[in-house]
């Protein structure tokens, strides 16, 4: 019997596995007989946003700008000029006493730190910041790669929603 090839439209036999004329693969079905097109090509879906990972990553290079550019000090010694006389020198004292101020020799070790902080913030949103809806998997019941889409904590084939391993 004859049927027609739905790619090129020829006319081939119904025992063919592939079109003559165009090389479109063809199987037919048990119960119809008609052919069935296998072009199904796994294609991943998009990237969806992932505002957690985002949060973080912006909370990472927020805390790693404050920390390098703010609180982390220069520590350069102030220049004790003759005008400002014994006075500034005791008043700028007493002003830096309270605060917090880290050894000048530990300063670079601190803001590399806190330019790494930056960083890792960037690494986030571009790695943690998105995810896909689905994977790549192989489908028993298809017999073939298919799209696995996460359904709870399973990954189901898209075809025949199986799990997919």
């Amino acid at each position: 019997m004859l049927i027609e090839c739905p790619e090129c439209k020829s006319q081939i036999s119904d025992k063919a596995s592939t079109c003559p004329s165009c090389g479109h693969p063809l199987t037919v079905r048990a119960s119809v007989g008609a052919p069935v097109e296998q072009s199904y090509k796994p294609i991943l879906p998009p990237r969806q946003l992932r505002p957690f990972g985002l949060l973080v990553g912006l909370g990472l290079i927020a805390l790693g700008l404050f920390l390098a550019l703010s609180w982390i000090p220069d520590h350069t010694p102030p220049a004790v000029s003759m005008q400002r006389g014994i006075e500034g020198v005791l008043l700028d004292a007493i002003q830096t006493q309270g605060s917090s101020y880290l050894r000048p020799d530990s300063v670079p070790i601190a803001k590399t730190l806190a330019w790494f902080l930056v960083l890792a913030g960037v690494i986030n949103i571009v790695v943690g910041g998105t995810k896909r809806a689905g994977r790549l998997g192989f489908c028993k019941k298809c017999n073939m790669q298919v799209v696995a889409m996460r359904r709870g904590f399973r990954y189901l084939c898209e075809r025949c929603d199986s799990v997919v391993k």
